[in-house]
């Protein structure tokens, strides 16, 4: 077997190099979508590998093996993935099953078994035979028919690529179409490259030059891969993603003019698309002035407006579009129709307000007969002290001592209305000691029947609130702290000094701690909810409202709460309030 060099055999080597490097890059990056790609360029080097073969050897016989076996071998893989390629990237995908698939193979699989089976017939080369050219020898023949189909599909296939692409140009926001022309001039290589061929234009003749063309075009589109990110985001699928969703999106350059947006955005701003693209923001909608400033100004915000004849009402949100340095590009503008959504609220308010206003209404009607029948009690009681027989005494006791939980349960629904719906409310510095002396005091019966022990210590921090509504806090506390503390309960108030806020301003955390069961996890997470009781505590009473009224007057002073708890360990129950300015220390009587 005798070899030969020819010169321009050089631009073949570096291609398999060029392509092998970039064949390997991809697969290290693995891209989403990228495997047709790879695929592509190891079909690259199997053809360039061909023409190498070719080139170097001298017998005709070894030549045409070379060209049969491994350059066409590489040219049929080139033509099925190129189109291939082009319909995954501009997301064309549901062309693709078994039946497309096999028909994009046909032609390419039939040319490699016909130009291996030469020897039988005469469809590809009519004759074969080898020219000298500067003392090197090169193969030469006469094509047959099936030469013509397959050099017809070959060119076919590569358009119909390219088209593909430049669909994707046409289609593509701005911000994307840099990533369609790289792949069309990416496509356009080889295609120029044959055309110059076939018009006997070859700068490295004899030699073929679309392996080199096509490794050329391979370079353009891996940088498109490593810099654009091609099959990250492609702009056929945003395409199909931009339209598809519900909401209205806005594309704004630094300039205020209008590059893109999406059919919704058409309908929510009563536009079509071609009014808008490329045109100025302030002269488009000169009427919505406010709202482009701060467009144009914020780069992050959300902000509500009213649009269009029916006054629907949008949640507007400003983001930025930035390039692949980081750097502001643009903004993003985004729609949301929160009409429904805004009528629901307004209709829960309205019903809220409704009921709210009934309860208070039938709770002050239902006081009056309570005490009435408190009083009414008591009175038999007091009048017929000899005559009632004990039964009849019983009765009565606990008459009044239903009525009065009754009046109690009353109470705690007027003071959660009352809290939830006082907007304003005058602060002040609070002497905690007097509260929780009140709050014990209120709570005295409740103490001395279960022989409940309260600790306390020796002076209180001064904090800021509504001295009403922190007495009830710490009522509902240590009333929580008797009823499921031991036996006997032991109770410890106290507090601590927690670090300055973000705000500036430093908090006190107030705690009530008892020697109960404790809770798990999963009961604490039932706490501090309307009507909520935990199963283990059923068979005491209470209404459930206790800690609800809590949450709701800590939301309302800006405060915090919650309880930590183990189970065999008791529970601490803990509040937050922030700390008066100048720091007032009350000692305990």
């Amino acid at each position: 077997m005798t070899l030969q060099f020819v010169p321009n055999i050089i631009l073949y080597f570096v291609s398999v190099a060029v392509a092998g490097t970039l064949a390997f890059i991809t697969w290290r990056i693995r891209p989403a979508r990228s495997s047709t790609w790879i695929a592509l360029l190891v079909f690259m080097i199997i053809w360039t590998i061909g023409g190498i073969l070719e080139a170097t050897l001298t017998d005709l016989h070894l030549k045409t093996v070379a060209i049969t076996a491994v350059t066409y071998l590489g040219v049929g893989g080139v033509i099925f993935f190129w189109p291939l390629f082009t319909i995954i990237y501009s997301n064309h995908e549901h062309w693709l099953n078994k039946y497309t698939i096999a028909l994009l193979a046909l032609i390419p699989v039939t040319n490699y078994l016909i130009v291996n089976t030469y020897k039988w017939h005469q469809f590809y080369w009519t004759n074969r035979y080898l020219i000298e050219i500067n003392g090197a020898v090169f193969f030469e023949a006469d094509h047959g028919f099936w030469f013509v189909i397959w050099t017809i599909y070959g060119y076919a296939a590569i358009i119909f690529g390219a088209l593909l692409l430049v669909t994707s140009i046409i289609r593509s926001p701005r911000v994307y179409q840099g990533q369609a022309l790289v792949l069309i001039l990416g496509g356009l290589f080889p295609l120029v490259a044959n055309f110059f061929y076939f018009l006997g234009i070859n700068p490295i003749a004899p030699l073929d030059l679309s392996p080199v063309s096509f490794v050329l075009s391979s370079i353009l589109i891996t940088i498109g891969i490593l810099r654009f990110r091609l099959f990250d985001l492609t702009p056929i699928a945003h395409d199909l993603v931009f339209k598809g969703v519900t909401s209205g999106v806005l594309m704004i350059d630094l300039n205020d003019n209008i590059i893109d947006l999406n059919p919704a955005a058409e309908l929510i701003l009563n536009r079509t698309k071609n009014e808008i693209i490329g045109k100025n923001m302030f002269a488009l909608f000169p009427q919505y002035q406010d709202l482009i400033k701060q467009i144009k100004d914020l780069t992050n915000t959300r902000t509500e407006i009213a649009l269009g004849a029916t006054q629907s009402i949008y949640e507007v949100q400003i983001m930025p579009l930035t390039n692949r340095r980081g750097q502001l590009a643009g903004r993003i503008v985004l729609f949301y129709d929160i009409t429904e959504q805004k009528r629901a609220v307004a209709e829960r308010d309205k019903l809220i307000n409704e009921l709210d206003a009934y309860a208070s209404t039938v709770a002050h009607d239902l006081k009056n007969p309570l005490n009435l029948i408190v009083g009414h009690a008591n009175l038999i009681k007091r009048k017929n002290k000899t005559t009632l027989p004990a039964k009849a005494k019983d009765s009565l006791d606990i008459i009044a001592k239903t009525s009065v939980q009754m009046a109690q349960i009353i109470d705690s629904l007027l003071l959660l209305a009352n809290v939830r719906h006082i907007e304003d409310i005058q602060t002040e510095a609070l002497d905690t000691a007097v509260l929780i002396n009140n709050a014990w005091g209120r709570l005295a019966n409740l103490a001395e029947k279960h022989q409940a022990e309260l600790i306390l210590p020796s002076e209180w921090p001064a904090a800021i609130g509504y001295a009403s509504w922190v007495e009830e806090v710490w009522s509902n506390y240590l009333s929580n702290a008797i009823k499921y503390g031991g036996t006997p309960p032991q109770i410890t108030a106290g507090w601590d000094i927690q670090e300055t806020h973000q705000n500036g301003t430093a908090h006190i955390c107030f705690w009530v701690q008892d020697n109960g069961d404790g809770l798990s996890h999963q009961e604490t997470a039932q706490l501090f909810q309307q009507f909520s009781r935990l199963d283990q505590h059923s068979k005491l009473q209470g209404h459930g409202l206790g800690l609800s009224i809590v949450k709701s007057i800590l939301e309302k002073l800006g405060g915090t709460f919650g309880v930590e708890s183990e189970l065999g360990q008791g529970s601490t129950f803990f509040f937050t309030l922030p700390l008066a300015p100048e720091e007032i220390t009350v000692e305990v009587n």
